[in-house]
């Protein structure tokens, strides 16, 4: 259930326009949703995979749900971490709150950012936050060394 959970939500429902599924994907997720769909009572149809993705969608996007959670969780939910040339190592995390809000609601929002950047022994650490209502991208972007930093705003 978790499998499939992750690949409808990174395909978004495995819809062509997104263009972010592969068939490897896509055969995956019908097999897994057949095994799964008696257990989350669901059929194992396309109907009953859309069920599940508005329900895995609703909770993902739940804000105060997203917001009872300890600032450094919501860093670790939707973390991806690539190495960059020079051997820099680069962290994203994303999140669907706006970045005001955040601000509001924790803080210790850029404290967390620069605890979780030097726990993951991140050169460059980014939090993406995602605007729903809006469909607009808001970014912090922390990196330990200030030239570094400038590079990227400059």
């Amino acid at each position: 259930t978790l499998l499939l959970g992750a690949i409808l939500l990174d395909t978004a429902n495995l819809t062509p326009e997104a263009k972010a599924q592969k068939a490897r994907e896509v055969e995956l997720a019908d097999t897994l949703l057949e095994s799964a769909a008696p257990f989350l009572g669901l059929e194992p149809t396309k109907a009953g995979r859309d069920v599940f993705f508005n329900e895995l969608l609703h909770v993902k996007t739940d804000v105060d749900s997203l917001l009872s959670f300890p600032t450094l969780d919501l860093l670790r939910q939707d973390y991806k971490c690539e190495e960059l040339p020079a051997s820099l190592v680069c962290g994203i995390s994303s999140i669907i709150i706006p970045a005001r809000c955040l601000l509001q609601a924790k803080p210790d929002i850029w404290q967390a950012i620069v605890r979780f950047s030097r726990q993951q022994k991140l050169a460059l650490c980014i939090l993406m936050c995602l605007n729903v209502a809006t469909q607009q991208r808001e970014i912090f972007i922390h990196a330990e060394d200030p030239t570094l930093l400038t590079s990227l705003v400059s």
